[in-house]
């Protein structure tokens, strides 16, 4: 460790591992009379004035005299002199980022190095980008998070088919004024040949915020993974967050977590074409894990099963695994959707149910023709089912056989059926439509759907993140239409 040191103009104050207990400590003011305390799971920031800051048992604050305090556990290690007589030295944004990328992450000799992380909005911000996709969201508190894919080439290609793609990480206060910051991009280890795509939300019972995402490359011998970390600050004030360290969780594409009673499931997808029958072979198929989060700011994955192959090999329809919602019912089960390339006749929701303890699953159908009751049809791109607060399972998908017409449908019976549905965007606007939602609760008795509408400059309708907001009760009651939902851009690179 090296000595970090506090100096005032009566001399030098000298914190130590010793003293405090804590590696890497930095005591900063700058030019905005902001006092932080800086450490390499990132920066926490108190203002300069009678209040208080807490970060596990540390504790910045000014007292009524304008005299600086660090204490810890009640105990003072530094009280200085008056505000006005600091001169210490400013840690830059930079100097902060390069220090959460400095952990190391252990992962599979076969699979790319996790992003990095980057707070250039100069090259990364709005006025750069030329398209986006791919959003989730998940509130902390009040506070709405969003993230989405987004890209800089000029090719006139989405940011999923390209290399370099990276993830914005966003947060509003008020998301229905359209106040948004974005905090952090998550970016490509090498901009020519590997991309970071799919990234996922998710709050913790504790109130932390799960943030996932894959990356890949452009190399037949590497393997897509999914890398995860926590902020452990979500609700932070001013801006200015606890990072957790980045883990590594699992081969595949990241599917949205969800709550299987006390454990947070993970679900998974490598892309697989031709497999013959269950189990697929490493390398194929789906995976479903459960996260463990006992260490503060590491994220632990432990696989608990291989979702269920039972279409024969000439079915070359459905022979891939892509884009997996998972969510746990009753009686310890899973029950799973996922895309396929379809069946020809505009169904492309393949599922299955997992038998009791989740460690094997039975034969999988097309959910849109059967348990569905025939009465939905899908195109192939991404769906989202979900649990939310009611109790209900949630799905939205676009119901039609091109990407236009998204659905929300509710269902009571676990599963089984959906027979409560709404349309939440109609909209074809100049041969731009809806796709890849991400829906979750409120907390008020709403269901948020966030969405892309158009995902190039060269739209003609915009290049937009979209999150619509609907009563559950009011499409639960058959009475809800496209009139009764509110929609707020949140993202934009091109208006409508």
């Amino acid at each position: 460790m090296s000595v970090n040191s506090v100096n005032t103009r009566t001399g030098d104050v000298v914190l130590t591992k010793d003293d405090v207990g804590l590696d890497n400590i930095d005591l900063i003011v700058d030019d905005t009379t902001k006092l932080q305390l800086a450490t390499d799971l990132g920066r926490v920031w108190a203002h300069l004035s009678p209040n208080q800051s807490f970060l596990n048992g540390w504790r910045i604050y000014i007292d009524n005299a304008g005299v600086s305090h660090i204490a810890k556990d009640g105990e003072d290690f530094l009280a200085s002199a008056p505000v006005d007589q600091f001169d210490l030295h400013v840690k830059t944004d930079d100097e902060a980022i390069t220090a959460l990328n400095s952990w190391p992450v252990t992962h599979p000799l076969d699979t790319p190095p996790p992003f990095v992380f980057c707070n250039n909005q100069a090259k990364y911000g709005a006025s750069a980008r030329t398209g986006l996709l791919g959003p989730s969201i998940a509130f902390t508190g009040v506070r709405l998070w969003s993230v989405y894919c987004s890209t800089l080439n000029t090719a006139n290609k989405p940011a999923d088919e390209v290399e370099g793609s990276f993830i914005v990480v966003q947060y509003s206060d008020d998301y229905t004024r359209g106040n948004w910051s974005e905090t952090l991009y998550l970016t490509a280890p090498d901009e020519a040949h590997s991309h970071v795509r799919d990234p996922q939300l998710f709050t913790l019972p504790d109130g932390r915020l799960l943030v996932t995402a894959y990356v890949g490359a452009d190399d037949d011998d590497i393997r897509n993974c999914g890398y995860g970390f926590l902020i452990n600050n979500p609700m932070a004030k001013v801006g200015s967050f606890e990072i957790g360290r980045i883990s590594f969780l699992d081969y595949g594409v990241p599917g949205a977590p969800c709550m299987a009673g006390p454990q947070v499931r993970y679900s998974s997808d490598e892309w697989a074409i031709g497999l013959t029958s269950p189990p697929a072979p490493e390398g194929q198929g789906k995976h479903y894990s459960y996260l463990d989060f006992s260490e503060r700011d590491l994220i632990t994955s432990h696989r608990i099963a291989d979702a269920p192959y039972d279409a024969p090999q000439d079915d070359v329809q459905i022979q891939d695994f892509d884009e997996s919602s998972a969510v746990p019912i009753s009686a310890a089960r899973t029950r799973y959707f996922w895309r396929t390339r379809g069946d020809g006749a505009d169904h492309n929701i393949r599922t299955a149910l997992s038998n009791v303890g989740d460690t094997t699953f039975g034969a999988s159908d097309w959910w849109d023709a059967s348990d569905a009751a025939g009465r939905y049809i899908s195109v192939k791109s991404r769906s989202h089912f979900r649990r939310l607060d009611s109790g209900r399972i949630g799905g939205c998908f676009n119901r039609a056989s091109t990407r236009i017409n998204l659905t929300l449908v509710l269902s009571e019976d676990e599963g089984q059926s959906f027979l409560k549905s709404c349309m939440i965007e109609s909209r074809v606007i100049g041969g731009t439509t809806p796709a890849y939602p991400n829906m979750i609760s409120d907390g008020k008795g709403n269901v948020l759907i966030a969405y892309d509408f158009g995902r190039l400059k060269s739209n003609s309708g915009g290049t937009n993140i979209i999150v619509a907001v609907v009563n559950e009760n009011l499409v639960h009651s058959g009475t809800a239409t496209e009139n009764d939902v509110t929609k707020y851009v949140i993202a934009q690179n091109k208006a409508m």
